[in-house]
Formats: C-alpha cells, structure tokens, sequence
C-alpha cells in the first residue's frame, strides 16, 4: 500500500537519483505523468515521491499503491510541497517537476547521464503538448518560454523547478530551510551561483506542459506567487531600494512581457498561439505584478 508520511522522517539509505512529483488540482494529468515516469524505472537506484495536497494523494492511493507519497495535511503551493519531499529524499540526485509536465520517454535516462558530469543543477526544456488550449497558452507564455526548444545544451543562471535536478551535495547546507520554507527554485539558484557553482541546461531532459491550471486557478496562483516575491524581495532590500520598487512595480508586466516576446523571437515559434492568447497572457503578468507590490507594501 502507499504510504502517508511526515516531513520530520529523515533519509537512510542513499539512492541515485529520487524523483519528485509535485501534484496539487492536477487530477487530470498525474495518472499521464505517473505512468510515464514509472514506465522508465528499472532498478531499485531510483525513488519515485509524490508530494501532494489531499485531493492528488487520495488519486495516487487508488491508482498507484506503491508510490510513495508526502501528503500534506492542508493545501500548499507547489514549493512547499517540494520542500517537504526534499527532506525525505534518498537520492544523490533530486529531480523535481510536476503533475502537469509529462516526461518524455527517455527523461530518467538524461538526466542520469547529464549528472554525470560535475554540475550542481541541471535544468531541462519544458514544451507545450498537443491539444492546448488558450489558458494553456497563456499559462505556458508566462511561465515556460525561457525553456521552450530550441537551445544548446550550455551554462545558465536558471534551472526550471519544473525540470530540474539538483545533487545533494549541491544543496545540503539548504535542506533546514528547504524543509522550513519550500524549494523556491529562484533563491536555490542565486544561492547556487554565488557559490559559484555551475548550472547547466539539457535540451535533451524534456517534459511536456499539460492542462496545468483553470483561469481562476492560474489567476490565484500567480497573485499569490507574487505576493511571496515581493514581501521576500522587501525582506531583503533596504528602505531606498524598496521604494524603487514599489514606484516602479507598474513596469513589471511590460518588463515580463518583453522577455516573453524576446524568447519568441529567438526561436521562430508558436507565435500565432501566443496572440490569440495575448489577453489572456497579460491578465496573468498582472496578477502577479498586483500580488508583487502587495507583498512590497507588507501585505
């Protein structure tokens, strides 16, 4: 049978690699993304976790019994519930994506062989599926076209925590705080780049983006993300700099729009569904920023 188990159990035995699936309001993808992944584990080296709000554990009970499962005891947001798997894993590599990305067929097998090398993070390239709809669109916009193929495999300042893979080693002096306050992939990396560590980007680690989020869904996600930024990002700055910022949040969503639109030229794609998509696309690069300069403010 599955098991429910608590953030305060500590890892024993070492495996290679521990994958994380994080699954929260993802009932219509995780079957996919759990079959997928399991499809490509052989051998007793690789764990496969679910960390996962109460509604995706009840799924995982049902359908999958011998997954592992992290349930948390109330809703949490997708960092959260990484964080409290981290601190479980056994794994000498993490893995971390989820519900909603589908893994291709051979993603076990890259990231394995791309953590071969002496690279602290390793991040991989995230894709629209098939059958996407405009909020699908929209949300894949906003969140995933840094990642979107083509790119060379190569150093970068960011790993997507929904295809990346961290070694252990790499973040151990973390794992008090990962457990504490969530993997928020952002702060991991800076941490990892001032360290002077590398990481590094895999076009050939692939997960496909899939019915993630509802409108009203995407739109509480992005507000509350946000929110969480700013009031980290007001933590952290002095009295001058936070009212740079605050003065200068009603830029944010041009400034995220131009990257967008930077990533799309560079790589000559999708660029028919992102304007029909546009309205939907910049409701949600405000919501975000809305939720930024409340965090600012110290709400």
């Amino acid at each position: 049978m599955a098991t429910t188990e608590s953030s305060d159990h500590l890892p024993t035995q070492t495996v290679e690699l521990s994958i994380i699936v994080a699954a929260s309001n993802s009932q219509r993808t995780l079957p996919e993304c759990l079959t997928t992944v399991q499809k490509q584990i052989d051998s007793d080296s690789v764990e496969l976790m679910v960390a996962a709000n109460p509604a995706d554990a009840r799924l995982v009970r049902e359908k999958f019994p011998d997954v592992r499962i992290i349930e948390s005891e109330r809703p949490r947001l997708i960092p959260e519930l990484w964080g409290r798997a981290i601190a479980q894993a056994r794994g000498r590599v993490i893995a971390l994506t989820v519900a909603s990305c589908i893994p291709d067929a051979r993603w076990v097998e890259q990231i394995l062989r791309a953590h071969q090398n002496d690279y602290a993070a390793v991040g991989g390239a995230i894709e629209s599926a098939a059958g996407a709809n405009l909020v699908d669109w929209a949300v894949y916009f906003v969140r995933y076209t840094p990642f979107m193929l083509p790119f060379q495999a190569g150093p970068v300042i960011e790993v997507p925590g929904d295809n990346g893979s961290y070694k252990r080693d790499a973040i151990k002096e973390q794992m008090a705080a990962i457990a504490a306050r969530g993997f928020w992939e952002t702060e991991i990396n800076a941490r990892l780049r001032a360290q002077k560590q590398t990481l590094w980007r895999n076009p050939r680690v692939i997960v496909y983006h899939k019915k993630s989020f509802t409108f009203a869904g995407f739109t509480r996600q992005r507000f509350e993300h946000g929110r969480i930024f700013g009031r980290t990002r007001a933590a952290h700055s002095s009295l001058a700099k936070r009212a740079f910022y605050i003065l200068a949040s009603p830029a944010i969503p041009f400034a995220f729009l131009a990257r967008i639109l930077r990533n799309l030229a560079r790589r000559r794609r999708h660029l028919l569904p992102f304007v029909i998509s546009f309205p939907l696309t910049f409701w949600f690069l405000l919501c975000w920023a809305a939720g930024e300069l409340l965090g600012l403010l110290g709400g």
